[in-house]
């Protein structure tokens, strides 16, 4: 049943693929559609919404004449990285808030940031198979990345949160956050002067400059370049496989360039580390929705009955 009513609410991406002249915005509330085709239309849609709703993308760039701000429990669905939010997404809610499905899923953000620097966002969110360029200093009460791509993780600048999980997800550079559970995933680099993770397991690490005052752990990880500059933290490493110095283990796809099965190094939960195994892998672009096959679906319009009629091909 859950299915089907996706797949309804996915009709306005269809509608969306034939008009090829805009992208469409569509806001399910309990189970009825508003679609908005609009230059603001997410913004529109965003301001018409209430808690608990769910905002529909199709294919393309949604932009607005300024960021857009959050204040309600609004999940947003796109159709994968070619769903493309170009203003900053700012988060201010002033109230607990209690999303039913994930606050972002199968989008391209450019910039997560938060209002208020001293509150936390009161909300505990998921964010799943995105690509998110810059996640900038934001103050959740919890907050878990799922399959995600994250060009920047630059979370410390005075924030912290209750409780971040961060796991099979691709990070090209981790500037830090304070505790962090990070586990199977690929990190181009992590190098800051304040936070880290406080705890990393079973990824791939290609090179970590530590300069600053705060423990490190790492558990099951395989590690490239490593600097370690003196401070008063440690790296504690578990069972680690360190290679060579300079030596890079990922490309510039994040992808490891070793043969993680004729090293033998697998993670604590039997899988390969990093991205290609534990307990939500595997890592993908795709979103957790159902796919629509374009070149086997049709919209036409019923003169007679003035009527438009929807045919929708699934590919599982």
């Amino acid at each position: 049943m859950k299915r089907i009513i996706s797949l309804i609410a996915l009709i306005g991406l269809i509608v969306s693929a034939y008009a090829q002249t805009s992208t469409l915005v569509t806001l399910d509330h309990n189970g009825e559609q508003t679609f908005f085709d609009n230059v603001n239309g997410l913004s529109d849609a965003i301001k018409a919404a209430v808690d608990g709703d769910k905002i529909y993308l199709s294919s393309g760039n949604f932009v607005s004449p300024s960021k857009i701000t959050m204040d309600k429990a609004v999940s947003i669905i796109g159709n994968g990285y070619d769903t493309y939010i170009l203003p900053e997404i700012e988060f201010n809610f002033t109230e607990d808030k209690t999303y039913a499905a994930p606050a972002f899923e199968g989008v391209f953000l450019e910039k997560l940031s938060n209002f208020s620097n001293t509150n936390y966002i009161h909300a505990e969110i998921t964010l799943r198979t995105c690509k998110i360029r810059n996640f900038d200093a934001l103050y959740f009460k919890s907050i878990t990345i799922d399959r995600c791509y994250i060009g920047v993780f630059d979370n410390y600048s005075g924030k912290s949160c209750e409780q971040v999980n961060i796991m099979n997800s691709k990070i090209e550079s981790f500037k830090g956050g304070n505790a962090e559970i990070v586990g199977n995933c690929n990190i181009g680099e992590i190098t800051t002067s304040s936070y880290k993770p406080k705890s990393l397991s079973s990824s791939i690490v290609n090179s970590a400059s530590l300069t600053s005052s705060h423990d490190v752990v790492m558990v099951n990880c395989l590690i490239g370049k490593n600097t370690y500059n003196g401070g008063t933290d440690q790296l504690i490493l578990d069972n680690c496989y360190r290679l060579e110095a300079d030596a890079e283990v990922l490309d510039g796809n994040l992808e490891c360039t070793i043969d993680l099965v004729q090293k033998g190094y697998l993670g604590t939960d039997g899988t390969q580390v990093g991205v290609y195994g534990g307990e939500w892998m595997p890592y993908t672009t795709v979103p957790t929705l159902p796919t629509v096959d374009k070149s086997a679906s049709s919209v036409t319009y019923d003169a007679e009955n003035n009527q438009l009629k929807v045919n929708i091909k699934i590919m599982e």
